[in-house]
């Protein structure tokens, strides 16, 4: 179904219009089974069910077990239609600062250089339910803060910052299912814009 004529929706590509990429920044949730360095998603990543058309990925990078200030030192101007920024995982399996992991992450985006910015929730954590609550707000926070799209894809796969049974082996990462309901989230939050 098309918009009718003469309305138009904030990321909505009527029949025939040009694919619109994506640049994906994170960690394992986002690399999967690869580290991610490019256009190239490996597998067990959201980015697949986001990258489907119109969307394509453009450039990447996401490394397991990286921090926000790893993604900050590894980070290089990208050149996308939106920045899809996925991190702050591992700084809280860690304990490091809420507050430094914010200002990397903005730093993060000012330096991939894409100004339109979605910001998503990081996923349950079955040994700090609560930390990854308070990280996820402070996310959603920092969206508002920046005039970014934030999203949290994880509804139904998390309860009260800890996963489902059955959405993930370890308690971090995601089942393969929950990666490709996370992806096709993300997707719709490029394609129809969400929260800002």
């Amino acid at each position: 179904m098309s918009a009718p004529a003469g309305t138009s929706f904030p990321g909505f590509l009527p029949p025939g219009s040009e694919r619109e990429t994506f640049a994906a920044v994170g960690d394992s949730i986002t690399a999967g089974s690869v580290p991610l360095d490019g256009p190239t998603a490996g597998v067990g990543t959201w980015v697949t069910a986001t990258a489907t058309d119109p969307l394509r990925l453009a450039d990447g990078w996401a490394v397991p077990g990286a921090t926000t200030a790893d993604m900050l030192a590894a980070v290089d101007p990208m050149q996308a239609d939106h920045l899809v920024l996925m991190g702050g995982t591992n700084d809280v399996i860690r304990g490091l600062d809420p507050d430094q992991a914010m200002a990397n992450l903005v730093a993060v985006a000012t330096e991939a250089g894409i100004p339109e910015v979605l910001l998503a929730a990081i996923p349950p954590l079955d040994r700090a339910p609560e930390a990854a609550l308070d990280f996820n707000r402070r996310l959603a926070e920092l969206a508002q803060q920046q005039g970014w799209q934030f999203v949290d894809p994880w509804e139904g796969v998390g309860d009260g910052g800890a996963y489902v049974p059955g959405t993930s082996a370890d308690g971090i990462h995601p089942s393969a299912e929950a990666v490709d309901l996370v992806g096709a989230r993300i997707r719709t939050a490029l394609l129809y814009g969400g929260d800002r």
